[in-house]
């Protein structure tokens, strides 16, 4: 009862240790997206901290792991389990250029935590920071998604 009673407690204390979780919100349907690439540290209860480094494959390697989503949207919002401090990139590669990591990326047009998507089947890379300062854990994580917008019909 008294964790049930935590989860609803929005002052609550939570020390989240691994990134948050990131849903992509589009036509009427969740999907999720693949963590990469992230560094993350959290403050233990003595007051020392511990940190670890993930170290992920290039998006364009990913195409075994990635799930295709198929939508006739042209934009996907970002919902993070936690919101994060900033988002320090968004890029993405035609599927074209599955395999061949070095590929030029192209940017993406944001407003907020709203995505404009592509016209035809994307590869796109998030790359997010969260603050230590206050929370007592944060770090920075890359994820990925593919999509095929279809536009409209």
């Amino acid at each position: 009862a008294y964790a049930n009673r935590l989860l609803q407690d929005e002052n609550a204390i939570v020390i989240l240790e691994e990134p948050p979780q990131l849903t992509l919100l589009c036509d009427h349907t969740a999907f999720g997206a693949l963590l990469g690439t992230y560094s993350w540290q959290k403050r233990i209860s003595d007051g020392t901290s511990t940190a670890i480094e993930a170290d992920g494959a290039h998006p364009l390697d990913c195409k075994d792991r990635l799930l295709k989503f198929d939508t006739t949207e042209t934009t996907v919002t970002l919902d993070f389990k936690e919101k994060p401090d900033a988002i320090l990139s968004v890029q993405c590669w035609s599927e074209d250029h599955w395999g061949n990591p070095d590929a030029d990326s192209e940017g993406v047009v944001m407003d907020g935590y709203e995505m404009e998507l592509k016209p035809g089947g994307y590869i796109y890379e998030i790359i997010a920071e969260w603050s230590t300062e206050e929370s007592g854990y944060g770090g920075r994580a890359h994820y990925s998604f593919y999509v095929e917008a279809l536009g409209k019909r």
